[in-house]
């Protein structure tokens, strides 16, 4: 992952938990280090987020069922199309974290923060996210879908 892209990610980390993480990084090769580089912190909130992003789109698809339009056809096709989209992220992303000895195994919410708990090769650790950032990496990510459907 490129540097632009890598310190976009820290963007939606809090600050505490990003300047600890460019305090601790290592540039060794992923697979020495028990500390989770940059762009695996981004796979892991990423896949936090993933499921949010599919649960709102469930349900806006049961909505649109329940509501009348004469285009609710195109809706659902458009939806159903995005929801396998959301599925095939969250499955690459658990790849690419397992390839990398990650596990994401917990998320708890508390004094409207997320944290998230993981296993980076063998390390314990956990990462809090603000539910602004939350839901503003939400709006950001379904723009992004909604983009790629009108490339």
């Amino acid at each position: 992952m490129d540097e632009k892209r890598m310190m976009e990610g820290t963007r939606t980390l809090t600050p505490k938990d990003r300047a600890a993480f460019i305090k601790t990084r290592v540039d060794e090769p992923k697979s020495k280090s028990p500390m989770p580089t940059l762009e695996e912190l981004v796979l892991i909130r990423t896949l936090t987020i993933l499921p949010m992003i599919l649960t709102i789109t469930e349900n806006s698809l049961r909505k649109i069922d329940v509501t009348e339009n004469t285009l609710n056809k195109l809706y659902k096709m458009v939806t159903n199309q995005l929801i396998n989209r959301i599925i095939a992220d969250i499955q690459s992303t658990k790849k690419e974290l397992r390839e990398a000895g990650i596990k994401v195994y917990e998320d708890e919410t508390a004094d409207n923060n997320l944290r998230v708990k993981f296993i980076c090769r063998g390390y314990h650790d956990d990462v809090t996210f603000t539910r602004d950032v939350i839901k503003s990496e939400i709006v950001v990510k379904l723009q992004k879908y909604i983009v790629e459907f009108y490339k």
